[in-house]
């Protein structure tokens, strides 16, 4: 996402200001621009995408790849304004974890491939996979998450969709088989402009009043 910031008419009479002090006026608006990008990137790190659990707005961090992949660019000055990316623009952050961000972005809708199915967990159980050391994988992510699918667990059998467990005289249920599944968008770009850039305005504003006087 690019965020622009520019001078106009009608305020603060900006346009008359960055010709007499064209210099303390753009480096206050790189330096609040700066913020404005930390800030969003801290928004959305902590408010839509470290939630307890995926909520209507919010997911859960499991890997944290997509939670570290949200950065903001350094600010540059355009001669009018300034302008800036803010976004999951972080080194690294290809493959996977950009798809996994547009998804949980715009919403999608996943299919399986090859004719098979999605194995969706449907139990709190279904998280401790009793091989993951024979198939050489840990049952956490890096951020303490359990992971598991239907090939990480024993004793598993399948009943119209739903795959069961078998352990010992208790029967669980698993996973429900999908053909394919809708992800609602939980967006954090737009969201957190929305939410962080009001009060950064009145910020934003105060700091080019008082350059412009020269109050600082």
């Amino acid at each position: 996402m690019n965020i622009r910031l520019e001078a106009s008419a009608g305020t603060l009479e900006l346009i008359t200001a960055l010709k007499t002090a064209p210099a303390r006026l753009r480096q206050v608006q790189l330096k609040q621009a700066h913020q404005l990008g930390q800030t969003l990137v801290t928004h959305a790190q902590k408010t839509y995408r470290n939630a307890g659990k995926t909520t209507a707005t919010a997911t859960r961090v499991r890997s944290g790849a997509l939670w570290r992949s949200y950065t903001a660019t350094l600010p540059t000055d355009t001669g009018s304004g300034v302008t800036f990316d803010f976004g999951v623009l972080q080194a690294g952050a290809e493959g996977k974890a950009l798809e996994y961000a547009g998804v949980q972005e715009f919403g999608a809708t996943i299919r399986a491939k090859g004719g098979g199915y999605l194995a969706i967990p449907i139990g709190p159980w279904t998280n401790t996979p009793q091989n993951a050391a024979a198939r050489g994988m840990s049952a956490m992510t890096g951020v303490g998450a359990l992971r598991a699918g239907p090939r990480d667990m024993l004793g598993l059998f399948r009943r119209g969709s739903v795959l069961f467990q078998r352990t010992g005289d208790s029967i669980m249920p698993m996973f429900v088989l999908k053909k394919e599944v809708t992800i609602p968008p939980r967006p954090a770009l737009l969201t957190s402009v929305q939410d962080v850039l009001p009060a950064w305005v009145d910020q934003f504003t105060a700091a080019l009043d008082a350059a412009s006087t020269g109050a600082v």
